[in-house]
């Protein structure tokens, strides 16, 4: 269809992070599973600038304009790419079975309320096997042909997970396989009931996901429509058109389920690679939503003193992602792996590129907080000691593994994110420079290179003498179990790294049948420990907080809950 490049808009990250299981009975013996509301917020990110004001009367009218992508959706099927950008885009259409309860203007409650009744009114398991999901009955798909507005049932999400697993380049498929679509019944229009292969208590994760809890009607399985080129959803708005290069642009849905909502006539996404672009539009007054830098922030607020702040915690970064499917290539020499990561200083990274104004993420990232991500303090001290500066010690490792003449390249896909990153790829390259590795770096094209129908860079397809400086994708599920997967388990279909550890396999396998919740992040951050001790890829480097400016125009804003966020939301131009 188009270009397609990587976006770090946390988009992908907000769903998710925290299942909200209420456990009855012992040991896992009688568990009852309920997902129907939300849980327990952790420390709220800071609210800056003006406190959000009496919102008023809600009013009608106007088009909402989103945050920018930085480039164009190579499709429209989630089923078939890792595209954030297709997950952005396709989310404010589709509609998810499950959402996030959030807060006007108030990250902190969205990060950890996934799980919040949407298109199903709750998922029950009494065991973690068996899933009913009760759907609500007042809801249609849009009003565009081959669906023609009929009702959402639960036929529908049956062929969903069904496509989900069997289309051709299905990249998640395996990310799925605790669901049998065998397995899979609908008792009435209503009622789904799912017997998985295995115990999964993070199944909710899944239900409220940017990338499997987007709903597809059956007649994509069937084959009656391409879900590529146009998305039919049950969501506030409805997909209009996408033009390569410029925009997104979606129209209100008359027939929604919340009624009377959306407030404002549609929305449009555009699409805006430059990082002085996007900061133009913002001050400009072309733009509702903007993410910024630390470095940007004092010219926004300058010159929109009225406009409402955020501030998030990274749900992503980059890292180095390594070959390890290459028995031949050097980075399985555990040395050389250690080698680069003592090679660089974090600290100069976070205080040239990000405004000092970092933090040290992992995967997955620090936004999921300390019992499900690993952090920087929580690393054990015989392993903290190679993510420390100690350009050296790093020399005598790589002159130890007879790599002191290493030659690397660096390649980062372009166009790709915040005009911060390509800063912080020059100055880890200038970091191996001093150490002696003779590295450069490397633009790669993002959709034909990095992409590539699955086939690209980011899933692990590159050159043993290549590092790919990258962020997360978007997983499967913003649970650390999906990250942990989909990056690391060999039976993934969107590894990085190809990597291949019989143990590290066995510790994700039996971590996904761990039923109660408080073991289960236990057995992640084991896994994690066990990662950066293997130095599997060089982590922890900055990752700037991000900086959302909202115009004072826009009320009742609530942060990344899908189409149901921007139906809430109204625009008050005085």
């Amino acid at each position: 269809m188009v270009a397609d490049n990587y976006w770090t808009r946390p988009q992908d990250r907000r769903l998710g992070r925290r299942h909200i299981l209420r456990t009855a009975g012992a040991g896992g013996i009688g568990l009852a599973l309920t997902v129907s509301g939300c849980g327990k917020s952790k420390t709220k990110a800071p609210v800056e600038g003006n406190a959000p004001a009496a919102q008023g009367a809600p009013k009608y009218g106007g088009t909402y304009q989103v945050n920018p992508v930085y480039g164009n959706p190579p499709h429209l099927d989630l089923h078939a790419t890792t595209s954030v950008f297709s997950q952005t885009v396709v989310n404010y259409v589709a509609g998810r079975l499950m959402n996030v309860q959030s807060a006007p203007l108030d990250f902190s409650v969205w990060s950890t309320a996934a799980g919040t009744p949407n298109l199903a009114l709750s998922a029950e398991s009494p065991d973690a096997v068996t899933w009913t999901l009760k759907l609500r009955n007042d809801v249609k798909w849009h009003n565009i042909p081959p669906v023609n507005g009929r009702p959402f049932v639960a036929e529908d999400v049956k062929a969903n997970w069904s496509r989900a697993l069997t289309i051709k380049g299905a990249v998640w498929a395996a990310s799925l396989d605790m669901i049998d679509p065998t397995q899979i019944t609908t008792p009435d229009d209503q009622t789904v009931v799912l017997k998985l292969k295995y115990p999964f208590a993070p199944f909710p994760a899944i239900l409220s996901a940017t990338t499997l809890g987007a709903q597809y009607p059956r007649e994509a399985l069937a084959g009656t429509y391409d879900p590529k080129q146009v998305v039919i959803g049950t969501g506030g708005f409805v997909f209009d058109h996408l033009t390569p290069d410029v925009e997104f642009v979606a129209k209100k849905n008359p027939d929604f389920y919340l009624k009377g909502q959306p407030y404002v006539d549609g929305m449009r996404v555009p699409i805006i690679p430059d990082q002085s672009q996007r900061l133009a539009q913002f001050i400009g007054g072309h733009l509702d939503l903007a993410q910024f830098l630390p470095t940007d922030v004092d010219a926004v607020k300058r010159s929109v003193p009225n406009a409402q702040w955020m501030v998030e915690t990274p749900g992503s970064g980059e890292m180095l992602w390594l070959q390890l499917g290459d028995q031949t290539s050097r980075f399985q020499d555990i040395r050389v792996r250690r080698a680069l990561s003592m090679a660089i200083d974090r600290d100069a990274i976070g205080k040239a590129a990000y405004a000092n104004d970092y933090i040290l993420g992992f995967c997955p990232g620090p936004s999921l907080g300390p019992k499900e991500s690993l952090q920087y303090n929580q690393l054990p001290p015989d392993t903290a000691q190679y993510f420390k500066y100690n350009p050296s010690e790093a020399k005598k490792l790589l002159e130890a593994a007879g790599a002191a003449d290493m030659q690397v390249a660096i390649a980062y896909p372009q166009p790709y994110t915040l005009a911060g990153f390509i800063p912080a790829a020059e100055i880890v390259n200038n970091f191996l420079n001093q150490v002696g590795v003779k590295s450069v770096l490397q633009q790669i094209d993002y959709t034909n290179v990095y992409l590539n129908n699955g086939k690209g860079y980011s899933a692990g397809f590159f050159p043993k003498d290549v590092m790919v400086f990258s962020g997360i994708r978007g997983g499967s599920t913003q649970d650390p179990d999906g990250r942990l997967y989909d990056y690391f388990d060999s039976k993934s279909l969107v590894g990085a790294e190809h990597l291949k550890d019989t143990v590290l396999d066995g510790m994700i396998d039996k971590e996904r049948t761990i039923v109660n919740q408080e073991e289960r992040w236990k057995a992640c951050l084991d896994i994690q420990k066990y990662i950066a001790d293997k130095m599997y890829m060089v982590a922890f480097l900055p990752q700037p907080y991000n900086h959302w400016a909202l115009q004072s125009r826009v009320k009742n804003y609530y942060p990344y809950d899908g189409g149901v966020g921007p139906a809430k939301l109204w625009l008050d131009n005085g």
